[in-house]
């Protein structure tokens, strides 16, 4: 069951927490949304980067929208770390990025019922920030299908284990991005996000 938040009630619960896990885009350099995180306050949380979006994961379902089968669910594997680490909830959030008023939920940490609570509380699944009460880690997931993972090591290093392994989810993340389309016009996009996560740069072959 998932707990519906205004986008008044979102900001008087969580918007301090919030803003102490990610960095807004006034302060620093990173996306062109002002709307949007530009990455996390803590500069020594390890950075990762997840193919597809939260909304693909939780979502497919009601939309019709199939995953791509080469990718598993990155985020389902984050949910079940954080459910044995015994986190009860997380937080789903497009209150800072958009402005809608009904625009975040409060849930158990697993598939099913996040895709419950987008469906129940009207969020959509474009641009979202997530986190919990522990502020060890946060992502935000895109709504251009990539999300972007940052978080203490008692977060990151099983999630990377349950991953395949640092250079596993290297591989498919440029595997997935040089399967997109836009090409030319994600590349400056992806950059900075791989520059954020410390990775090599990326280079998309285009599709025409």
């Amino acid at each position: 069951m998932s707990t519906c938040l205004t986008k008044a009630e979102f900001e008087a619960q969580f918007g301090a927490l919030h803003d102490r896990i990610f960095r807004r885009f006034d302060d620093g350099v990173a996306f062109d949304n002002g709307f949007f995180p530009s990455g996390f306050v803590n500069p020594d949380w390890q950075v990762v980067l997840l193919c597809d979006r939260i909304g693909f994961a939780a979502c497919d379902i009601e939309d019709g929208e199939e995953r791509n089968p080469d990718f598993p669910n990155e985020y389902e594997i984050l949910l079940d770390v954080l459910a044995g680490k015994g986190v009860q909830e997380v937080v789903v959030t497009s209150a800072r990025t958009m402005t809608l008023e009904m625009s975040s939920f409060v849930c158990r940490p697993d598939i099913d019922t996040v895709r419950e609570g987008f469906v129940a509380c009207d969020v959509w699944c474009t641009e979202l920030s997530i986190f919990d009460r522990t502020g060890l880690w946060g992502l935000f997931s895109h709504f251009d299908n990539y999300g972007v993972l940052g978080g203490a090591p008692e977060i990151m290093e099983p999630y990377i284990e349950k991953a395949g392994g640092l250079e596993t989810i290297k591989h498919r993340f440029k595997a997935w991005a040089e399967s997109q389309s836009e090409g030319e016009w994600l590349e400056p996009e992806l950059r900075k996000i791989y520059d954020l996560a410390g990775w090599d740069d990326v280079t998309i072959a285009r599709v025409t």
